[in-house]
């Protein structure tokens, strides 16, 4: 088994994004367009619907950024 590490990627054309689409209708129209504006200069975009989750393969190394608009502080706590 290896060791967990934040996996560095210089490119952002490279990076694996986790975004986290609001439910609320007031921020649904910014998190769209900022996937919108992002979806060309990144690799691909995962959601899994948990942001400890993607919180956790961001620092493990299975994802290179996570984007959450919106996300509460209270969803961070594990």
């Amino acid at each position: 088994m290896r060791a967990p590490s934040v996996f560095a990627t210089d490119e952002l054309s490279a990076a694996l994004v986790s975004v986290s689409v609001s439910i609320s209708e007031e921020r649904r129209p910014l998190t769209l367009s900022t996937l919108v504006r992002l979806l060309p200069e990144v690799r691909d975009f995962r959601r899994t619907g948990s942001t400890s989750c993607d919180l956790f393969d961001v620092a493990t190394g299975g994802l290179d950024a996570y984007i959450g608009i919106g996300t509460k502080t209270s969803f961070l706590m594990v």
